[in-house]
């Protein structure tokens, strides 16, 4: 039972931090993934963007991380910003927040 717990509240959280993202994101922000770190109460945004973000990004992406910080008071809220060239796709993520309808060109470009 403490599984299922456990799940239910990262479902909590991924519904908090998804509740701030209303008029927020802008072209450039391609994904936003969530990571959920119990051991020492931490929670990870992952911005994936297409180029370095503009300082009204920066703000909009800290206006994630801090409202979404205010409704999570047992957990520290930190955002990392990820420029989609040197990015990872295959990186495993606890949730997918937010995501861009792209073609498969990141996935094909480094398989082949």
């Amino acid at each position: 039972m403490e599984g299922v717990e456990k799940n239910k509240n990262r479902f909590e959280l991924y519904r908090t931090a998804l509740r701030f993202l209303a008029y927020k994101i802008t072209p450039n922000i391609r994904r936003i993934y969530m990571d959920v770190y119990d051991t020492d109460s931490r929670v990870v945004l992952s911005f994936v963007c297409d180029i370095p973000p503009s300082e009204l990004e920066l703000e909009l992406i800290d206006d994630i991380e801090t409202n979404s910080s205010a409704h999570m008071p047992d957990y520290a809220v930190f955002s990392e910003i990820f420029i989609r060239p040197d990015y990872d796709f295959f990186t495993r993520h606890d949730f997918v927040i937010f995501a861009f309808n792209d073609d498969l060109g990141d996935i094909y470009t480094v398989c082949s």
